[in-house]
């Protein structure tokens, strides 16, 4: 056989004579090259141009996107100057040494490679060998950030874009002479655990290929590389670019190298066995030999046909390689028969409901099974967008089957020990399945181990950030450093949905502590060292949660979040709708300051960050230490938004959060809310607002001989249950509240009644669980319901109404709800749910049993509050929340007409609906729906004149804010 061993001038040594006579034997090209006569390892390029045979150096760690810039090769010559070789130390330690690899993917995906904390760089090195004079452009598609030597030069310099999340591509045109030799040096970093990237080259127009250049690999003396190395490496097998194949019908198994690949004399074949899901070879198909150039340019294709009967969900191709008749080794690959993964799937929910129908799995278990089969069919949807997603499909699919089966055999799920878990509950609201993850320390003891010697674990929270294609199968990422640390130190890391993109309000807020429970459930937690951490929508998720709940928490960390949105939505609050301004306010955590007297804050802020101002990090801060709070703000100079790996990785998180504790006990609270449904901290409650719309504000504080002094505003009545250890229950409190002095005895339980100004009289009161706005009548089990009064227009134009809702809540809230008629709704279902009622009492027989009891009332012409009538048209509609006459603890939402967010992206859809509006169908200066009347019932579920704002339902100007003040 002949080798392509390129002869040079000078004479080889005879160590070299041996190597070149080894490799001839095996037949693959190693050649004498011009840098010192060592040996080369040659490969021309794929079909597409893609370089995939590379000498490769790392992982060298960094934390910021700056120190990528750092030269990591000083000490071994130099990014500029260094010609590296297959074995060569790539740093002074010689711990990383450069390492030749062939890649059958022409996407290269570093994700094992990288290191669990930070980010990783590589260097990628190789020789382009000119066989004629060339124009070439290097093309290269990353994540991350990259860069590119030619001979000494930096060519490419390409970060990620700091808006962006995709991938980013870069080029760069150069020309070589025919013989002419190119030194190429890539630099790639990674984001976190994730780095992609492919590299092409292009000769003109067309991608280059074996005729116009050579790939060489030096090698150190003394290397004999060895046909596995290389050509298995080189090589795959699969269905060409159908990724399923059907019982029955002919698939096209090919055989062959798309990307780079050995310059080999010898021929190549494989006998590649098709096994079914069992393990059972079900064919055995022959390629012919050939070269690896040919299979290069044209895979091997030889047909086969799935067994029309077989049931399997997928098959695994297993290929046998052999090289002049040697075996070299095995490349295989799964593909998927859709119909019977679709029957498998069919076949799975079955079982799972049979064994929910026989009472054989507990609620929250049927939510874990459910979980994976829902994450199977979004898998099988996905189509290309998720890599790997088939091998996933099984992966989900296989788990649900051994979980039914256990429980068919009267079993629980697997018990939770030490690692990550992937969980589920069955959510109240629309009985849909949704997940949450776990990380367990190996200090963990489940409650009932057996010898009741369950040691309570602090617990981290840590809320997610916002990617607009989160969903039940990709969301979870959270930053290895953390849960290594946390690993470490025993906590128990908590890791809510929260039903994907919900900035953690509303139904997302409501996951997250819902989540918490079920965790305590699990496990014993500590209830002072329960931490809140977030990293951008997550960190605003904090701020928010943190005023809701400050009692909950020992301490709060935020990465990258906002504590307010005017500042992130250009707004000027002065110049904002008041009742916009409320709802902004209620969901906001500046606004709510006070309520952080005993809750200290630990804020990382990159001072480059362009999706969230760094400003809201330094008003923040700044904010609370003028109140005499606790905070601490680490800036990260020249850092970005990206600063999740750097922060975890290093201790200071972690150490910050053992030197807290939770006070459990205050002696002064103080309490800020714009709504009742966050009316409590420690050993207060408020009751009763004075006047809806505005915010109530209290400040208590305990001083020892049962003392207390109180201030108040917008508060009407307030209850106290302080601890034994603040106030004696049995004995009069002696109070001063907001100047007036006031004896207050103790109630049933210890409880001291505070009134502070008259109710409001009237009909049904605003509670806790009863305040509204709209979007609060799906945190809780709702039902949509359309009319089919009125005729089959009316009948169909609600209908569609109720599915687009139904449409936008999966979008949104990652659940499913049935439409359902007027005429099959039951009053078990009216007892029990939320109704959200579409059409008027004309056309939705529901409505129309409890129309008389609205204080909105509907006419021939439209919409009427306080006596004005507000034309119904095809481009107006309303929206108001009440709660149900029919069923006083649950709520209705009445819609009817045009439909409401059109332009509002699907996370923000309710964000600014107060109780009711009347709207038109032109989009506002923020994408809200203009209005005609908005507003706010008062404390007792009536119309209040001044809790209502008018306009004319035509577009405004943008209230922008001010100039911003001078950085902090």
């Amino acid at each position: 056989m002949k080798s392509q061993v390129a002869n040079r001038k000078s004479q080889m040594p005879l160590w070299a004579s041996l190597l070149v006579a080894a490799l001839s034997a095996i037949g693959c090209l190693a050649a004498a090259g011009a840098d010192g006569g060592q040996a080369e390892a040659l490969f021309a390029p794929g079909a597409s141009g893609c370089v995939t045979s590379w000498l490769v150096a790392g992982p060298f760690g960094f934390l910021r996107d700056a120190q990528l810039d750092e030269d990591f090769l000083r000490a071994v010559g130099g990014e500029a100057a260094v010609r590296p070789r297959a074995g060569d130390a790539a740093e002074a330690a010689k711990r990383l040494a450069w390492q030749a690899a062939a890649f059958a993917d022409p996407v290269l995906n570093f994700k094992d490679r990288c290191l669990p904390l930070g980010k990783s760089a590589f260097y990628l090195a190789a020789v382009l060998v000119a066989r004629r004079d060339l124009e070439l452009t290097l093309g290269l598609t990353h994540t991350g950030q990259a860069r590119a030597w030619l001979d000494g030069k930096q060519v490419i310099r390409s970060d990620k874009d700091p808006f962006g999340l995709g991938p980013r591509n870069a080029e760069h045109a150069f020309a070589l002479k025919a013989g002419q030799r190119a030194h190429l040096l890539l630099k790639l970093g990674s984001e976190g655990r994730y780095l992609q990237f492919i590299v092409r080259l292009r000769a003109g127009m067309a991608a280059a290929k074996a005729d116009d250049l050579t790939i060489a690999l030096p090698l150190k003396p003394g290397a004999k590389p060895a046909p596995e190395a290389f050509v298995l490496a080189s090589l795959g097998v699969g269905t060409g670019r159908e990724r399923f194949v059907e019982p029955g019908q002919k698939a096209v198994v090919t055989f062959g190298a798309e990307g780079s690949y050995p310059l080999c004399d010898g021929q190549v074949a494989a006998a590649i066995t098709v096994q079914d899901s069992k393990g059972k070879a079900v064919a055995v198909l022959k390629t012919a030999p050939a070269k690896l150039a040919d299979l290069a340019a044209a895979p091997a294709e030889l047909a086969w046909t799935p067994p029309r009967a077989a049931g399997s969900p997928f098959y695994k191709l297993v290929a046998a390689v052999t090289y002049e008749g040697r075996e070299l080794g095995t490349v295989s690959k799964t593909v998927y028969s859709p119909n019977d993964i679709g029957q498998w799937t069919a076949d799975l929910h079955k079982r799972l409901l049979a064994a929910a129908t026989a009472s054989k799995l507990a609620r929250d278990d049927f939510a874990c099974v459910m979980l994976r089969i829902e994450k199977a069919i979004l898998l099988q949807q996905g189509g290309d967008l998720r890599a790997g997603s088939l091998d996933d499909v099984y992966h989900e699919l296989e788990t649900a089957s051994e979980w039914l089966t256990l429980i068919e055999a009267g079993k629980g799920l697997p018990p939770i020990g030490p690692g990550s878990h992937e969980l589920a509950y069955l959510a109240e609201q629309d009985d849909s399945a949704q997940p949450y993850y776990l990380h367990v320390p190996t200090a963990a003891r489940a409650p009932g181990a057996g010898d009741g010697s369950a040691k309570p674990l602090p617990a981290i929270v840590y809320l997610h950030g916002y990617a607009p294609w989160l969903d039940k199968t990709n969301w979870h990422e959270v930053s290895a450093g953390l849960l290594e640390q946390a690993e470490a130190r025993g906590y128990l890391v908590i890791v809510p949905f929260a039903r994907s993109n919900t900035d953690f309000q509303s139904i997302g807020e409501w996951d997250t502590l819902h989540v918490l429970r079920l965790a305590g459930k699990r496990f014993s937690i500590d209830p002072d060292r329960i931490f809140l951490v977030g990293y951008s929508m997550g960190g605003s998720g904090v701020y928010t949660l943190a005023a809701h709940y400050p009692d909950l928490w020992a301490g709060a960390v935020v990465l990258c979040g906002r504590p307010r949105n005017y500042l992130w939505k250009d707004l000027d609050p002065a110049r904002v709708e008041p009742f916009k301004r409320h709802l902004l306010d209620l969901e906001s955590g500046l606004p709510h300051i006070q309520n952080f007297l005993h809750l200290p804050f630990l804020v990382f802020q990159g001072t480059n960050d362009v999706l969230v101002q760094p400003e809201q990090a330094y008003s923040f801060v700044e904010a609370m230490k003028a109140g005499g709070m606790k905070a601490e703000l680490v800036r990260l100079e020249g850092q970005s938004h990206w600063i999740g790996d750097e922060t975890f990785s290093t201790p200071k998180v972690l150490d910050w959060m053992d030197a807290q504790r939770r006070v459990a006990a205050p002696r002064e609270v103080r309490l800020k809310t714009y709504s009742l449904r966050y009316n409590r901290a420690w050993w207060l409650a408020i009751d009763v607002f004075e006047r809806w719309g505005e915010p109530a504000e209290v400040s208590a504080t305990l001083l020892p001989g049962n003392k207390l002094q109180l201030t108040a505003r917008n508060i009407a009545a307030l209850t106290l249950r302080p601890p034994n250890e603040l106030a004696d229950p049995k004995t009069p409190l002696t109070a001063t509240i907001n100047g007036a002095p006031q004896k207050l005895e103790a109630g049933p339980g210890g409880a001291f009644a505070v009134t502070i100004a008259p109710r409001q009289a009237g009909g049904p009161r605003k509670t806790p669980t009863l305040c509204g706005p709209i979007k609060d009548a799906f945190n809780h089990r709702f039902v949509l319901v359309y009319g089919t009064a009125g005729g089959k227009e009316p009948a169909e134009r609600n209908r569609t109404l109720a599915r687009k809702v139904q449409k936008e809540w999966y979008a949104f809230a990652k659940g499913f709800r049935n439409v359902v008629p007027d005429t099959s709704l039951t009053d078990a279902e009216i007892a029990r749910s939320n109704l959200i009622l579409f059409g008027t009492p004309k056309t939705n027989a529901v409505l129309a049993r409890m129309a008389g009891k609205l204080p909105i009332r509907f006419s021939d012409d439209g919409y009427e509050l306080l006596g004005k009538t507000y034309k119904a048209t095809e481009t107006t509609g309303i929206m108001f929340i009440y709660p149900n006459p029919l069923a006083p603890q649950r709520y209705i939402v009445v819609y009817d007409g045009a439909h409401y967010g059109e332009k509002l992206g699907e996370n923000h859809k309710y964000d600014l609906l107060p109780d009711f509006i009347i709207y038109s169908d032109e989009p506002d200066y923020d994408d809200t729906n203009c209005y005609h009347v908005a507003g706010f019932f008062d404390c007792a579920w009536q119309l209040d004149p001044k809790l209502l704002w008018t306009s004319d339902g035509r577009p405004k100007p943008r209230p922008s804010a001010p100039a911003a003040p001078p950085p902090y």
